[in-house]
């Protein structure tokens, strides 16, 4: 079996606290709100949107009551260390649960012994989570299945909806409902690691098309650090234009009017494509060639069909995965 497929909770159930750190430290569920400690700064650049930098010593964050008698808990979140460390490596990362007291991220209380790094997007849910919902909390980037004339909508862990761009209309799907596209659909971000992309596409026209398209920015004039990703040439066939000019074309062409699994799976450093910014995140925009792009081999041509079922994970995903996201009804 996999955890790319099934029937698995939403993120949000039984969700009780959730800290986005998204120029605040307020909690999304808007019940455990809690002033920065010690000026930790909120980053607005980082792995979800912004993240708490605790990189100044003695940076934490005290969270308030939450009663946590006899219940079961799950907590999540992303962290990046820091260049300093105590020596205490315990206290590289440290939450910290004391009787009758408070909750608190980055120290370990009653010492001074703090965390030095940025932490990201915590959440506590009061149930036990499954192994195969945690990887697909900690590698799911976004999920957009465009039913219900919801394809901004994105249905993974974090919620980051995607912006409509141009036009684009409700259509049957391979799965449920579909989208129908002209010129753009979401902007994502992402960062260097291995990542997946994993769609069904029904294309009126098989030529000169773009699915994906990557850029260093949100400005979509500005054309010196974007280019075409993933499409087709004049032929049809599918081109997947890789790091450092290096282009993988494949013999298959896609074929007119009919539903297709298209799966890309490889690892590609930001920096590869964009020296300047590589620590800034890459935007991932759908079916919309943008502007420019005159030099790749994937004409800056929009796609002209459907999508449907569109996951973007930040890992590999093996053959088995990919059998599974190609045939949604056999799992």
């Amino acid at each position: 079996s996999t955890c790319v497929t099934g029937s698995y909770p939403s993120f949000n159930l039984d969700l009780i606290a959730l800290w986005r750190f998204v120029l605040n430290a307020k909690d999304a569920q808007h019940s455990h709100n809690r002033m920065l400690m010690s000026d930790p700064v909120i980053d607005s650049n980082d792995y979800i949107d912004g993240a708490l930098n605790l990189a100044i010593y003695g940076s934490y964050v005290e969270i308030p009551y939450i009663n946590m008698l006899s219940t079961s808990f799950t907590m999540e979140l992303w962290i990046s260390r820091g260049n300093s460390y105590t020596k205490d490596s315990t206290a590289e990362l440290t939450l910290t649960f004391t009787t009758s007291t408070a909750f608190y991220i980055g120290l370990i209380y009653g010492t001074k012994e703090f965390f030095d790094g940025f932490i990201d997007h915590v959440s506590i849910t009061t149930r036990i989570k499954s192994t195969c919902e945690i990887v697909r909390d900690g590698s799911l980037i976004a999920y957009f299945a465009f039913t219900d004339g919801q394809a901004y909508v994105d249905s993974g862990p974090y919620g980051r909806n995607g912006t409509i761009m141009g036009s684009m209309y409700d259509a049957p799907g391979r799965v449920g409902g579909g989208g129908g596209q002209t010129p753009d659909m979401p902007n994502l971000i992402v960062f260097d690691a291995d990542f997946s992309f994993a769609p069904f596409v029904s294309p009126s026209s098989i030529r000169n098309c773009v699915l994906m398209y990557l850029s260093g920015t949100s400005n979509i004039s500005d054309t010196s650090k974007a280019r075409p990703y993933l499409g087709t040439n004049s032929s049809g066939i599918i081109i997947a234009e890789l790091p450092q000019e290096n282009t993988d074309e494949t013999p298959i062409s896609i074929p007119a009017n009919q539903w297709s699994h298209m799966a890309l799976t490889v690892f590609v450093p930001p920096d590869m494509y964009y020296p300047a910014i590589s620590t800034l995140p890459v935007f991932v925009t759908l079916a919309s060639p943008l502007a420019g792009g005159n030099d790749s081999l994937i004409q800056a041509q929009p796609f002209d069909g459907i999508i449907n079922e569109f996951y973007m994970w930040s890992r590999t995903l093996n053959a088995s995965e990919v059998y599974a996201l190609a045939n949604p009804t056999s799992t």
